[in-house]
């Protein structure tokens, strides 16, 4: 991927969005069980973006003797 959204993409995101939202409408969930589950969803988005921050090479500095 080259970094360029697809339409695919957005369709998905906003698929995924209307589900989660019909989901929690239709269970009658309470506010602490939302924010709860909105919790478990950021988590589990923000485990890969942290891994690949890490795992990154290291930029390579240029010496003062080069």
């Amino acid at each position: 991927m080259n970094g360029q959204v697809t339409l695919w993409q957005v369709v998905a995101a906003y698929v995924f969005a209307l589900a989660g939202g019909s989901i929690s409408t239709s269970l009658h969930l309470a506010h602490k069980s939302l924010c709860a589950l909105i919790s478990f969803a950021a988590g589990t988005l923000l485990n890969p973006i942290f891994n690949m921050l890490c795992n990154r090479p290291a930029p390579i500095y240029r010496t003062l003797s080069s």
